[in-house]
């Protein structure tokens, strides 16, 4: 391993590391964004050597069941082989190297549709017409090439590296830290997979920091939900707690304590628009159910409309307890179990985790609910990715939907909702100001953006062995 040096406003770079991708932790090379050669790095010594979120073990619910993962060249496939049992393929036959299944289904055997080569679900070689003419080959050249995997949450992780690490391993300190948020138990609210005119990172970044939501998302920083204009300088400073950590190779964005300076101008600007804490949250619920149909439940706006018609405690800590309480018994008498976490655990587990190198999961301090996003490159076009969305709840038993994933060319086709429409309009900004000859790299903010620089360093490990 190489040694470190200091450059450009103060922290460690790895000298084995290419001049020109070089990452400090306030600048990052624009060429990690619009070089192909360095696509074809990340295509080459990253992708095929991490743990990759390829599916919901409910996407896969029966015998036979299917989903396929595209990862440049590379196309993996994911089986239900048995009851318990899942098996992750490479997607090329051992004859000519057909594709062999496409997006998701059913099947009952695996069949080659060029030649009628046939395996078993479990990847065992079944039939090839006219074999006595072929000269013989060895049971693993037969037979399905494998590739690891593994479940956590209720996710189903691929890894095409022959030896990889345990996955509970790769993922820590996640699985401690959302221990009794209930992943596992949660299904598709909806599911939506959209083509974004943007690099796979440029993608990753506009949810791992919360920087830019004074810009993007103003509407949040008013209790009563103004019409979305730009933001004061006053309303700006009270995102100001918000930070981000590094954890390992992951990364989270949470939100801080209020100074109390901060709270008291957030008290101030609640009281102007005469909104007590409690309608507060009832306004936030609200809106993300519209816009997003996620990060809440129905329980939650059940909860806050029972609360608006008794006598509340004045202690607004105690009226947010009751609440959560509250949304917990609606859920209950409805046959569904929300966790029941405390104080701790919640603040160790909220609220946006980056699971690297591509996948974001919001999980809620409500609990309950979660909205997630999956991030992929698109071909060898450095200014283009695949963007998996999904917004996904606990539900009583019998009453999960059947949720198909659509998928769009367009964002805008994808009634994605004033937030989610916001940061998409971004990307696209983004990209083509990128391009520009003045631009150099991205500037840092060190105290909101430190997980952007900390995940081009986790990827050095693997792009250079920096």
């Amino acid at each position: 391993m190489g040694r470190s040096v200091s450059v450009g406003g103060g922290g460690p770079v790895d000298p084995d590391v290419p001049e020109r991708y070089r990452v400090s932790p306030d600048f990052v090379p624009k060429d990690r964004y619009v070089d192909p050669g360095f696509l074809e790095l990340e295509l080459e010594r990253l992708f095929p050597h991490v743990w990759l979120n390829a599916c919901r073990l409910e996407e896969v619910p029966d015998v036979g069941c299917f989903v396929e993962l595209i990862v440049g060249d590379d196309s993996i496939v994911v089986v239900r082989t048995a009851a318990p049992t899942v098996k992750a393929y490479y997607n090329s036959c051992r004859h000519r190297g057909t594709r062999l299944l496409a997006g998701r289904g059913r099947v009952g055997e695996i069949r080659c549709p060029f030649h009628a080569w046939r395996w078993n679900l479990d990847g065992t070689f079944k039939h090839r017409p006219d074999d006595e003419n072929f000269s013989p080959l060895s049971v693993p050249e037969l037979c399905l090439a494998e590739c690891a995997v593994d479940t956590w949450g209720g996710w189903v992780f691929v890894n095409m590296s022959p030896d990889p690490e345990p996955l509970l391993d790769y993922l820590d300190p996640l699985p401690e830290r959302l221990q009794g948020f209930g992943l596992e138990d949660m299904r598709y609210v909806w599911h939506k997979r959209f083509v974004l005119r943007a690099n796979w990172k440029t993608a990753i970044d506009a949810f791992i920091e919360a920087y830019h939501v004074a810009g993007t998302h103003p509407q949040f920083l008013r209790p009563h939900l103004k019409p979305t204009t730009p933001a004061t300088m006053a309303e700006m400073r009270l995102l100001m707690p918000s930070l981000t950590e590094t954890h390992g190779r992951h990364g989270r964005t949470l939100k801080q304590a209020s100074d109390p300076g901060q709270a008291a101008a957030v008290e101030e600007a609640m009281a102007d628009a005469g909104v007590t804490p409690l309608q507060q949250t009832a306004i936030l619920v609200e809106y993300q159910l519209r816009e997003l149909q996620s990060l809440n439940t129905e329980w939650d706006r059940l909860a806050l409309d029972r609360l608006a018609e008794v006598e509340l405690p004045p202690d607004p800590a105690e009226q947010h307890r009751l609440y959560l309480r509250t949304r917990r018994e609606l859920a209950a008498a409805a046959g569904a179990t929300l966790p029941d976490l405390d104080r701790q655990q919640i603040h160790a587990g909220a609220y946006d985790w980056h699971i690297f190198p591509n996948t974001i999961l919001l999980v809620t301090g409500n609990v309950g609910s979660l909205l997630g996003y999956r991030v992929l490159p698109r071909g060898h076009d450095p200014d283009s990715c695949v963007f998996d969305a999904w917004s996904m709840q606990i539900y009583a038993p019998g009453t999960v939907p059947a949720v198909e994933l659509q998928e769009f060319n367009d964002w805008r086709d994808g009634q994605v909702g004033e937030l989610l429409g916001q940061d998409f309009a971004n990307l696209h900004e983004v990209t083509v100001g990128m391009h520009s000859r003045s631009f150099a790299g991205l500037r840092i903010n060190q105290r909101q953006e430190t997980t952007i620089p900390h995940h081009h360093s986790v990827a050095d490990r693997f792009l250079f062995g920096a």
